[in-house]
């Protein structure tokens, strides 16, 4: 077989297509240079969602499904160009259509599911929900089939480009489900082989791809950091953002980070946080954070003010968590000191 030829740009190519790029945010009148998330805050700190590979790591539980599911339709939504695929590997079709039109028209996902018996300022919404996520019918599509591989994604890709569909996104959850464990590999091995296939997808297919990446049990007792990671370079190092998905509600029911809202359906909203610890072409490192209305399964993105109130927060308990670490040690000190002089 012969050896395909690699297409080299000149360096004067190249600058016309970044200066293009510039030029047409600024006749969009954008300030971020991917498609829209539909999440303005998200957007801005990493520049929308590019022709990359995007990791969405958490511990088991913590939304990275639901959160993905949200993406998808705000994606497809705000991009009238782009076609969305999303691979739910743990999830069914049909449970995630049930979100999408939740999410939506934030009618309870239970409701959604079974509209009985009927109450009718729900149904209302449900059946405008309905209606409005089968008009992107033509630009998601979802593919809930546990033998999908990554092989068979690039082959869709391939055809959908045939087809005249260039802009394209690949939602993936999980990443691992895509790869087939060969006889004594392990999972670092694993992963390596998908986040490698993953990111030479991005430049053959010119596509963007985001997938969760589940986290240790440590993840879920307390916030996951990068050192969480290193175990898997590949991660890091072929990525262009990787995110953390937390809620503290999920494992600490008197943690501060939650709301009350005695006026709608979800009396508590658990406060869940993005932590962006990776983040090639921007300087945003850092969290933001989401309101969780767990009855129709949305993510509101907060406010600035709001963030600003929640990060120092996390900063305020790292605070009083050092000083009584550190008051825990003067005293472990004195006593040993105490115990010398006792030896003497």
């Amino acid at each position: 077989m012969a050896k395909k030829k690699t297409k080299i740009k000149d360096l004067y190519t190249q600058v016309m297509e970044m200066k293009e790029r510039g030029e047409k945010l600024l006749l969009k009148k954008r300030r971020f240079l991917g498609y829209d998330t539909g999440f303005p805050l998200l957007n801005l700190a990493i520049d929308g969602i590019q022709n990359e590979l995007y990791i969405l790591a958490g511990a088991s539980a913590m939304g990275k499904t639901t959160f993905l599911t949200q993406i998808c339709w705000q994606l497809a939504e705000n991009n009238h160009d782009l076609h969305v695929i999303f691979l739910s590997l743990d999830q069914s079709s049909l449970d995630i259509t049930a979100k999408f039109v939740g999410q939506l028209g934030e009618i309870p996902v239970d409701y959604v599911q079974h509209p009985f018996p009927i109450d009718e300022e729900l149904d209302e919404g449900r059946i405008g929900s309905i209606f409005r996520i089968s008009e992107l019918k033509d630009r998601i599509t979802i593919i809930d089939d546990s033998d999908f591989s990554i092989d068979d994604l690039d082959s869709l890709i391939k055809k959908m480009n045939k087809d005249g569909i260039e802009d394209i996104c690949v939602l993936i959850d999980p990443a691992l489900k895509l790869h087939k464990m060969n006889e004594g590999e392990d999972f670092i091995h694993a992963y390596r082989n998908i986040f490698l296939s993953l990111k030479r997808m991005c430049r053959k297919r010119n596509c963007g791809i985001i997938t969760s990446f589940g986290l240790s049990h440590a993840a879920e007792l307390k916030r996951a950091e990068k050192k969480n990671l290193l175990e898997i370079p590949e991660l890091l190092s072929l990525s262009y953002s990787v995110m953390i998905l937390h809620t503290d509600y999920m494992n600490d029911f008197d943690t501060p980070f939650l709301e009350w809202d005695w006026s709608g359906r979800d009396i508590i909203v658990p406060i869940s946080e993005i932590n962006i610890i990776k983040n090639k072409m921007n300087f945003f490192r850092g969290r933001i954070f989401y309101k969780f209305f767990a009855s129709f399964a949305k993510y509101r993105e907060c406010i600035d003010e709001e963030n600003q109130n929640y990060n120092e927060m996390i900063g305020n308990i790292g605070f009083h968590k050092d000083k009584e670490k550190r008051k825990d040690r003067m005293l472990l000190e004195k006593q040993l000191l105490k115990d010398d002089k006792v030896d003497v």
